[in-house]
């Protein structure tokens, strides 16, 4: 009898918002391939696991509620967002997206507050936008090209502020500055390099472009730089604060900034973001 009871369970369907998850028992419930229609999921102890990928389609809405944790099952996990995803999170409460490979918002709309991600892939493209605060994007295990792809939307705003983009390339596409400068916005964000490999003892090397600068203040960096022209004109001019950890690239940035008349960068000696160094590595 208990182990019908327990079969019957296991592979019991829970109704919510009119979408169908599978229960997988204590493991977990499955979340569908597709969502479209609006979805609200509340935090549980047992996370939420996606087998393969997940669409939100255009029109539909994922909202995560605090204590959310979502956990990709299988090397092919993704999730690709053409609507809305709304991460509401709290500071002891955070919403966790775990060992997803990609994650595509593709001319979508996202508020992300309070979160944790392991993805290797991230991508803001097309004319998404929204607000991404207080989160960290981490990869999911060393990925030699693990990386943050982001498009500055031609109408509104991407906007980051106080987010930890920790061992990942960063990626800025079809930025056009300086028409693009008001679209995209980094605030008090951190650019830091992960775990090293414990044989060699050494930062795993990861890059940004030169154009960040522009778009960021109150911004740390321990990144290495994809060097570009500062020949951009700015209708105002504009006065950002950045702490670069590593003195020979502070020094570059500090000779290119010089011809720049429209872009003043601020060099603190001290991090101005709330993120710390990775400990475990020199």
């Amino acid at each position: 009898m208990k182990t019908l009871k327990v079969l019957l369970f296991s592979f019991s369907i829970l109704l919510l918002n009119d979408v169908e998850l599978f229960s997988a028992g204590k493991k977990g419930l499955q979340l569908p391939k597709s969502i479209s229609k609006n979805l609200t999921l509340k935090g549980r102890k047992a996370p939420y696991l996606l087998n393969g990928s997940m669409v939100i389609e255009k029109g539909a809405k994922l909202t995560l509620l605090p204590g959310v944790i979502i956990k990709g099952t299988t090397a092919s996990s993704d999730i690709r967002v053409h609507g809305e995803l709304n991460i509401l999170g709290k500071k002891k409460s955070p919403v966790k997206l775990l060992n997803i490979r990609n994650i595509f918002f593709i001319n979508a709309k996202c508020n992300l507050t309070n979160f944790y991600t392991t993805s290797n892939f991230i991508k803001f493209e097309g004319s998404t936008s929204g607000v991404i605060k207080n989160g960290s994007f981490a990869p999911n295990g060393y990925h030699k090209h693990a990386k943050v792809m982001i498009t500055a939307p031609t109408s509104g705003l991407l906007y980051y502020e106080n987010v930890l983009f920790r061992d990942k390339n960063i990626v800025l596409v079809k930025t056009n500055l300086p028409d693009s400068f008001e679209n995209l916005k980094f605030n008090k964000c951190a650019f830091l390099l992960g775990k090293t490999n414990k044989k060699t003892d050494k930062y795993i090397i990861r890059k940004m472009p030169t154009e960040i600068f522009a778009f960021g203040t109150k911004c740390d960096t321990q990144m290495q730089i994809g060097y570009n022209a500062m020949n951009w004109k700015f209708k105002k001019v504009t006065i950002n604060d950045w702490h670069i950890y590593d003195k020979g690239i502070k020094e570059t940035i500090k000779g290119m900034v010089k011809s720049q008349k429209s872009l003043k960068i601020k060099f603190s000696k001290k991090k101005l973001s709330k993120y710390s160094l990775d400990k475990k590595v020199k």
